[in-house]
């Protein structure tokens, strides 16, 4: 008796070693736990392969990649009907890959509150968690908002440009939102970066239509964003402040431009935050 319970006891420990060689490892975090509604919601996942030979992971591959998020225990968001996937990708035998996923890409994250996730792999018809991360979705301080149009024309197309600020890790931000009121629909919130409250920002709509924003980043620094009304970024430019008050002024071509100001040459080894693509969301 004895030896048969040994030699199961062997057999098993073989089956359990090799499903555990075989297993498909996961975990994630949140870039921010904390986020503007229909700011990206970014999260990165690293996926190990314990298994003797390479994996494709990826929509409709033998690994798939997705998520478990919910506002009250069980009750799962459901994927949106034109998710945004990342490509296929290989992670070899022994090594990880990690990959960036914007959740709101994917999943309907635009009430306000707080929400619980998991990443999940699939495989085999097995799964495997990531831990579980906490999210909150706020609205953020309004500083000031502007209203033009996209044909520069009245009656045209509305577009609501609001400044709105948010605390985070210790640090004040500032974000640019686009609204279309009438269709109530959101063009994309994007963090300009950290914002210094020793000069108000500056919001404003030229008569080219594109939307400016100056604001004081960092102690002897300023940064000016440049977007179109539908949203999109044009373009970024650092200052710092000259020996007059530095202020956004009309130039000939009708264009808004920095005065009082020079093109900044300091540390700028703080990296400013990618800009996410224009996605319209409600």
């Amino acid at each position: 008796m004895n030896r048969l319970l040994l030699l199961a006891a062997m057999g098993w420990a073989m089956v359990h070693g090799t499903h555990a060689q075989a297993q498909i490892e996961i975990s994630a975090r949140l870039q921010h736990g904390r986020v503007l509604q229909f700011e990206p919601i970014l999260c990165t996942v690293r996926i190990h392969n314990r298994t003797p030979r390479p994996v494709q992971v990826g929509r409709g591959q033998e690994v798939e990649l997705h998520f478990d998020i919910s506002r009250r225990p069980g009750d799962f968001l459901p994927e949106r009907a034109n998710a945004r996937h990342t490509d296929p990708f290989t992670v070899q035998p022994g090594e990880s890959v990690q990959v960036v996923v914007n959740l709101l890409d994917r999943y309907p994250l635009t009430r306000m509150g707080p929400y619980s996730a998991r990443a999940r792999v699939t495989f085999g018809g097995r799964s495997q968690h990531s831990g579980r991360m906490q999210l909150d979705v706020v609205p953020g301080m309004r500083v000031e908002s502007v209203e033009g149009t996209l044909t520069g024309e009245l009656g045209g197309p509305r577009r609501v440009c609001t400044l709105l600020n948010l605390t985070r890790d210790g640090r004040e931000h500032l974000f640019l939102r686009f609204d279309d009121p009438d269709a109530e629909l959101c063009y994309g919130v994007h963090d300009l970066g950290t914002l210094i409250r020793f000069a108000d920002p500056l919001l404003q709509i030229d008569l080219q239509g594109r939307v400016h924003v100056l604001h004081q980043s960092a102690p002897s620094r300023y940064t000016h964003s440049i977007f179109r009304l539908d949203g999109r970024p044009v373009d970024r430019v650092f200052y710092t402040k000259g020996y007059a008050s530095i202020r956004l002024e009309t130039g000939a071509d009708g264009e808004l431009v920095v005065r009082g100001g020079q093109v900044y040459e300091g540390d700028l080894s703080v990296q400013m935050p990618t800009l996410p693509a224009v996605v319209p969301f409600r």
